[in-house]
């Protein structure tokens, strides 16, 4: 819930982006995370936004976020369809491009245990990424 952020109810997924009080809440955010950055707290080289959660939606339907439950965590991958499960994980390049789909949805806790990748996956695709270009 954005209230308890001290943000507009409904301000990133219910408004247009072109609404005022969409635009005036994504701003503040931003602002907000401007500064944690600047104060360490953020402890990354480059902070990026997606407050419409586009990383999120389906690649055929363009991108567009899927419309979860309100209970539902945002941070899933749409083909995720664990009510809880673990985290999207994305690997971007140097140049903020995508190379592949998310790490998403190992089941540890059932008797289905499923693992969809390990972390020598990721290790290997952030060797690939980081390698110097030829």
């Amino acid at each position: 819930d954005e209230t308890r952020f001290g943000y507009d109810e409904g301000a990133f997924l219910r408004r247009s982006v072109d609404d005022p009080v969409y635009e005036a809440n994504r701003a503040r955010f931003v602002e907000a995370s401007g500064i944690l950055h600047d104060q360490g707290v953020l402890p990354f080289d480059v902070v990026l936004f997606d407050p419409r959660f586009r990383l999120l939606g389906d690649p055929a339907a363009g991108g567009a976020a899927v419309a979860y439950p309100t209970w539902q965590g945002r941070f899933k991958w749409f083909q995720d369809t664990q009510t809880y499960g673990t985290p999207t994980i994305w690997v971007l390049t140097r140049d903020l491009e995508i190379p592949g789909p998310p790490f998403f949805m190992n089941v540890y806790e059932s008797n289905d245990r499923k693992l969809r990748y390990t972390p020598d996956d990721i290790a290997g695709l952030l060797e690939r990424v980081l390698a110097p270009k030829p």
